[in-house]
């Protein structure tokens, strides 16, 4: 009898306790399924009494949950996400003024916690809870909770799936998920902390010809961000979506890139540092190519349009500290997965013109665009709408993807908005070698997307990247150089041009961009850099997001030809306007 009257006392603890996992059933849409979470960690955490241990004991040692769960809840509600690192980053580097702008989520928080505080004291006072251990009833379903979940998913799905998403339940969510990301931030700071470290045993010598006196060296690094290779069209596309740099006399378009990897978070990493597929993880530890130009007397800068904290943001972020100077122009915090409120890639434009008119005489700036991030119709301007796309049709189509029912109309409409936004960096590289042009300088840029996109005919996550495809691994790389930059190191030009056709991978980008300035450390490799004649590409190895390996040429491109089987899960049915055809 006693145990029938804790019951409902200890479902009340238990949603004090799990209530930041509670709220993502009911808001901001409801989704009954997340309550099998819920009882799942409920039921683990009550495991123990299943064998004797009173349920108070349980009970007091969650104080300390109850008493962070409003800084989870507080997290859901400004983001609509379970708190991550970048969540913990933003709120440590986060100024009185920029603080001013959450006061009704501060005052809510800290009500809240007085709320919960009182009443998780309130429930533990309970003379039903004092010395109350689990019946014979209350423990059969708590080890239903805690095995049955779990059980199902072997036997459905098999017993690697079934692991994978007991630790999505456990690590990802409250109060594991929530410690966890607490200590990922520190770790991330102690990193940021220590980045300067990594550029100080850096011995950088010059070893080749520097610009006369007078004259100023400029260089461009540009990130993009989603584009795929094969549209284009200087790259064969049919489409007319770089129609500025199809008519750019000089300029290198590089036809066989590959991406180190699917993701941002470790190929961009592995552009900036000397490290690759198989070292990638070692990255943060590794100087960047901003340390190399730092120790080489240059001002260095790092000028983005991508947030600096969010989920896909906040590793890359971390090399900006790098920079003498690092601006975002859209903000510190995305707020979702997808920022519909990024500034456009032009203000980088006028960004760089900026620090350009100060007149400095060695300058590297690093650009990281938004370039064709979903969703794409966010990317660019109404005016750069050229091939036609709606763009609430493209939101509702990015939705509809999760679902796995796109339609043929949505298809065009993401493939239009797509093609829009590649014409649209077409438009904001032509923007950059114009302000290069003006300077009259010895001067590059260099452009490389960090990686692709699928296409809407993959049979696996079409308009998605993360998938190890040729889709998804080959990139744009674009280099242009000045004439007073060709006119200094003709050796350097005439080894771009002749490696255009050349096969390599993004990992030599470091080894190029420092070659490029006529530096060297002892991290650079000659036979990495595209611009030495004794350019030695390697095996073009490629990491899947659970550090598999492979090799593109050898397994990712054979196994793409063998898929007879595969076929497109949409139809295109389009005239030459991109308009749906009935």
């Amino acid at each position: 009898m006693r145990e029938l009257k804790s019951i409902p006392w200890l479902a009340i603890a238990l949603s004090l306790i799990f209530l930041p996992d509670l709220l993502p059933v009911a808001w901001p849409d409801l989704k009954p399924g997340l309550l099998s979470v819920f009882f799942h960690l409920a039921g683990l955490l009550l495991l123990p009494c299943v064998f004797g241990v009173r349920i108070r004991i349980i009970l007091l040692a969650c104080w300390p949950v109850v008493l962070v769960a409003p800084v989870s809840v507080f997290c859901h509600l400004s983001t609509r996400q379970q708190p991550s690192e970048w969540f913990f980053l933003v709120m440590k580097e986060t100024n009185t003024s920029e603080a001013s702008v959450f006061v009704p989520q501060i005052i809510g928080f800290v009500l809240l916690l007085g709320f919960m505080a009182s009443a998780y004291a309130w429930v533990l006072s309970r003379k039903t809870l004092r010395d109350v251990r689990l019946g014979p009833f209350s423990s059969t379903a708590v080890v239903i909770c805690a095995v049955l979940i779990p059980s199902v998913k072997v036997i459905r799905s098999g017993a690697k799936q079934a692991w994978k998403e007991e630790v999505w339940r456990v690590m990802e969510n409250y109060p594991a998920g929530t410690f966890v990301a607490a200590a990922k931030a520190t770790s991330l700071s102690y990193q940021i902390a220590h980045r300067g470290d990594a550029g100080k045993a850096l011995a950088v010598q010059s070893n080749a010809v520097q610009a006369p006196m007078g004259k100023r060296e400029i260089h461009f690094l540009v990130i993009g961000e989603t584009a795929r290779s094969s549209s284009f069209q200087i790259n064969g596309y049919e489409r007319e979506t770089t129609p500025h740099l199809a008519k750019m006399p000089g300029l290198m378009s590089f036809k066989d890139v590959v991406a180190p990897a699917p993701v941002t978070t470790i190929s961009v990493p592995v552009l900036l540092t000397p490290s690759d597929a198989t070292t990638s993880r070692q990255a943060s530890t590794l100087p960047s190519v901003m340390n190399v130009f730092k120790n080489a007397g240059f001002r260095v800068y790092w000028l983005s349009t991508q947030m600096k904290h969010g989920f896909w943001d906040t590793r890359c972020s971390t090399y900006a500290h790098d920079a003498d100077e690092a601006q975002f122009l859209s903000g510190k915090l995305a707020l979702s997965g997808e920022p519909t409120d990024a500034a456009h890639d032009s203000e980088l434009v006028k960004a760089a013109q900026k620090i350009l008119e100060r007149g400095e005489p060695k300058v590297l700036i690093v650009l990281h665009t938004m370039g064709s991030h979903a969703v794409y119709s966010d990317r660019y301007p109404p005016e750069f709408n050229r091939f036609p796309s709606d763009p609430a049709t493209c939101t509702k189509a990015r939705n509809d993807l999760l679902q796995s029912t796109l339609t043929p109309e949505h298809d065009v409409h993401l493939r239009n908005a797509y093609d829009n936004s590649i014409l649209y960096t077409d438009f904001v590289i032509n923007q950059f070698i114009g302000l290069l042009g003006e300077q009259n300088a010895v001067s590059s840029l260099y452009y490389v997307s960090d990686h692709g996109e699928n296409g809407g005919d993959a049979a696996v996550m079409p308009f998605a990247h993360g998938t190890l495809t040729t889709d998804v691994l080959r990139v744009p790389l674009i280099v242009w150089l000045s004439q007073e930059y060709r006119a200094l190191r003709p050796a350097k030009a005439e080894a771009l041009h002749a490696h255009v056709e050349t096969p390599f991978s993004t990992d030599t980008t470091f080894h190029t961009l420092i070659d490029l300035a006529g530096l060297s450390c002892n991290f650079f490799k000659p036979d990495h850099s595209v611009a030495s004649k004794n350019f030695q590409p390697g095996a073009r190895l490629v990491t899947a997001l659970d550090g598999t390996l492979a090799d593109f040429d050898k397994q990712i491109v054979p196994a793409e030809s063998k898929r007879k089987g595969w076929h497109p899960i949409t139809i295109r049915g389009e005239n030459e306007k991109g308009v749906v055809q009935n």
